[in-house]
C-alpha cells in the first residue's frame, strides 16, 4: 500500500514546557515575549501574566505564561522552529524568571490523512491491523464493525505516550480537529484517517536536561507516528 494512499489533509503540532512559577515569572512574561516579537505579526495579552504572539496567515502562535511556554503550528511545518522559539524563551525563564523546577515537557502531533478508501473499508483495514484477535472479538460484538477508535497509553525509554487512531467521516473533522485559525476545516473527498500522538515526560526533569529531553520527545513522537502509519499501510 503506497504512502500516497494517505496524504496529509490537516496537521497540527503542539510543543510545551511547564514549570513551577516564580514571583518574577508573573512579572516578566512581557519581557520574554519581546524576544520573539519580530517573528510574529500580532500579539494578545488577555492577562498580565499571559502573552500570545501569533501570525494568522502562517497558522502559528506561541503563548508565554508565568508557568508554561506553548508553541502551536497548523498546516505546513517549519523544521526546528518549535525548538528554536521555545528554547529562547526557556533561557529567559531560567535566567531571569529564576525557574528551577520543570514539571512537564510534551510534544503532540495530530494529523488527519485523506484517503480514497470508503469509510467502511477504512474501518475494516484498521480493525484488522489494530485488533489482531478480531475473530474472537467479532464473536462477542458481532460481525458488522461500523466504527472504531484505537486508544493506547504506553511508555518507552522514560517517556509516556498517548495514541489515538480511527477513521473519520467528513462531518466529524471539525470535532477532532478544532482549528485555532480557521472557522471551518474540511478534508477531501469525504473521509480520513485520524492519528494523534502525544509524548511527554513528568519525571527526572531538570533545567539542565530540558532542551535535550524536548528533542528526544519530538524524535520519539515521530518514531511512533511513522511506525503506526507504516504498519497500517504494510
Amino acid at each position: 500500500m503506497p504512502r500516497d494512499d494517505f496524504p496529509i489533509g490537516l496537521q497540527r503540532i503542539i510543543g510545551q514546557i511547564r514549570y513551577r512559577p516564580t514571583l518574577t515569572s508573573f512579572q516578566a512574561v512581557t519581557e520574554a515575549a519581546k524576544l520573539l516579537e519580530d517573528e510574529f505579526t500580532e500579539w494578545l495579552a488577555p492577562k498580565p501574566d499571559v502573552v500570545t504572539l501569533y501570525t494568522p496567515e502562517n497558522k502559528k502562535y506561541i503563548e508565554i505564561t508565568s508557568d508554561a511556554i506553548t508553541y502551536v503550528k497548523e498546516g505546513v511545518q517549519t523544521p526546528n522552529e518549535l525548538q528554536s522559539f521555545v528554547t529562547k524563551v526557556f533561557d529567559i525563564a531560567t535566567e531571569k524568571f529564576k525557574v528551577v523546577e520543570i514539571r512537564r515537557i510534551g510534544f503532540r502531533k495530530t494529523q488527519i490523512l485523506e484517503t480514497t478508501f470508503s469509510f467502511s473499508d477504512l474501518v475494516d483495514l484498521l480493525y484488522k491491523k489494530l485488533y489482531p484477535q478480531n475473530a474472537q472479538i467479532k464473536e462477542i460484538s458481532g460481525e458488522n464493525t461500523r466504527d472504531l477508535q484505537f486508544v493506547l497509553d504506553s511508555s518507552n525509554d522514560g517517556f509516556l505516550n498517548h495514541t489515538q487512531i480511527g477513521p473519520l467521516d467528513k462531518k466529524e473533522v471539525s470535532i477532532y480537529f478544532r482549528s485555532k485559525f480557521d472557522e471551518k476545516v474540511e478534508i477531501h473527498p469525504n473521509q480520513g484517517l485520524f492519528i494523534d500522538v502525544d509524548v511527554f515526560a513528568n519525571d527526572d526533569l531538570t533545567v539542565e536536561n530540558t532542551k535535550e529531553k524536548l528533542d528526544q520527545i519530538i524524535s520519539e513522537n515521530d518514531r511512533i507516528l511513522k511506525g503506526y502509519l507504516e504498519y497500517i499501510q504494510s
